[in-house]
């Protein structure tokens, strides 16, 4: 079996840009989806005073934990999202230590599950848009 390379270098530059297309829509479908879990998230978060829905993070790369103090907390904003690096995982966190049992259903004013109701939202929402 013999091989021709006389195209390659040609060949070579179309796979870049297939891989750069392709990659710039798994960062676009990333970000979007993220976006989705999250308003999600802050819209299902049970609400005393605020602490828990204002303490969901986004972020790329490494789990951001950050709480917010004590307090009143209005309704956070969904912040925009991009990274130019579209293969980067991107996390959702809440570090509150009683989060698992918010998503268990300890409040009645959350649906057991929400966290997961909302992933399998977002995985419908990607199967959309195949």
């Amino acid at each position: 079996m013999k091989l021709d390379v006389t195209n390659l270098s040609s060949f070579d530059v179309q796979l870049k840009k297939f891989a750069a297309l392709i990659g710039a829509e798994v960062g676009k479908v990333r970000d979007k989806v993220g976006v989705e879990i999250y308003r999600g998230l802050i819209m299902d978060s049970p609400v005393d005073q605020g602490r828990f829905r204002a303490s969901w993070n986004m972020h790329y790369v490494t789990p951001d934990t950050e709480v917010k103090p004590e307090g009143e907390h209005g309704m956070p904003s969904v912040p925009v999202i991009s990274s130019p690096f579209p293969f980067e995982a991107l996390f959702i966190t809440n570090s509150l230590p009683y989060a698992v049992r918010l998503n268990e259903g300890w409040s009645k004013q959350a649906p057991k599950n929400f966290v997961e109701n909302n992933v399998q939202k977002a995985q419908q929402s990607i199967l959309s848009m195949l």
